[in-house]
């Protein structure tokens, strides 16, 4: 039996005839698109993993030593910042509910001022 071997070049080659076929060749259009992203992202993660390999082989104990610390201290300062911007968001709705409950302001300069008067009122207790 004399024959070419149907690979996946030959495939894709193929005049469609039916709407069938059609629709395997898209089928076979998708999966060879997406064998050949997964080949790049392989080759990718590769590439990477040399680059880190080397860079890992390349710092000393102390610098990976300084390395760390760098990082831990960079964490420690975000979460530091992260809990003052919390603790400044509670204080500010804090301060909004106080300011609801203060007298209207045409209320305040009437009570503190008389009329036309710079003097304050005094305000005792009996």
């Amino acid at each position: 039996m004399t024959g070419t071997t149907n690979t996946g070049t030959t495939a894709l080659s193929i005049q469609p005839t039916t709407e069938n076929e059609l629709l395997l060749l898209s089928a076979l259009h998708k999966s060879e698109a997406h064998v050949q992203g997964i080949k790049v992202h392989a080759f990718e993660l590769q590439a990477s993993n040399i680059l880190n390999e080397a860079y890992a082989n390349h710092l000393t104990a102390d610098e990976f030593y300084e390395l760390t610390k760098e990082k831990e201290k960079e964490a420690h300062e975000e979460a530091r910042d992260k809990e003052m911007c919390k603790k400044t968001q509670q204080l500010y709705t804090a301060a909004i509910g106080l300011i609801d409950l203060l007298p209207p302001p045409h209320f305040l300069s009437h009570a503190f001022y008389s009329k036309g008067e710079e003097s304050q009122v005094q305000v005792g207790i009996n």
